[in-house]
């Protein structure tokens, strides 16, 4: 269901996200290190803002949705891998 789906983070508090080699969206993160907290805030007007727990396992991270802005019945797991699958 959810095979090539995928977000990337980058060091300047930008992310992309897409499915496969396509790149469907960006926005702009910022991480709260006190509470371990992701907040996400997609560039597309009119989005609303998800926030999450982030708790992290390796070369794995498991994002939890807060109630702030309703995401709390979402969960995933996002795998480290070493090259981007996106289309430059």
């Amino acid at each position: 269901a959810f095979d090539g789906v995928w977000i990337d983070f980058k060091p300047d508090f930008t992310y992309t996200y897409g499915t496969n080699g396509k790149v469907e969206g960006s926005g702009k993160y910022s991480y709260h290190f006190d509470r371990s907290e992701l907040l996400m805030v997609d560039n597309i007007s009119g989005s609303k803002p998800q926030e999450w727990q982030v708790k992290s396992a390796g070369d794995a991270m498991v994002l939890i949705g807060t109630s702030l802005y309703g995401d709390n019945a979402i969960q995933m797991k996002l795998k480290r891998v070493p090259d981007s699958i996106q289309q430059q």
